[in-house]
């Protein structure tokens, strides 16, 4: 069975993390005028097919997905009571693709799963 699917997605509060500080300071910031809310799009084509009287399932994905507005922290960024911290990201785009191979295989009672993930985020 060939499967396709599309989702679309908005996220209105966004997870600053700075990771070059030695203390981890995460900031919650929800999306106003100057920080848009974060969008991304996200495309499937899928390969499916039950074999042996549903004891082997077999499953081959591949998905492309296409972000807008993430954010990031600028190099340097001052971030200790900052009341204005729209002034200390930057927004970017993202994009991520790859594969998923499934395969579930029933045998005696046991259910075996084996799966293998391939992908790439930019």
């Amino acid at each position: 069975m060939l499967k396709a699917s599309y989702n679309k997605n908005y996220q209105y509060i966004h997870r600053i993390t700075n990771s070059i500080s030695p203390a981890p300071t995460d900031i919650w910031k929800l999306s106003d005028r100057y920080i848009k809310p974060q969008v991304s799009n996200q495309w499937t084509l899928g390969y499916y097919r039950d074999m042996f009287n549903g004891n082997l399932e077999l499953s081959l994905e591949a998905y492309f997905k296409l972000l807008s507005n993430t954010i990031a922290f600028k190099n340097g960024a001052d971030l200790l009571l900052n009341e204005t911290i729209e002034t200390e990201v930057l927004a970017g785009i993202g994009r991520a693709y790859g594969t998923e191979l499934l395969v579930i295989c029933l045998i005696y009672s046991l259910q075996r799963v084996w799966a293998q993930t391939l992908h790439k985020s930019r």
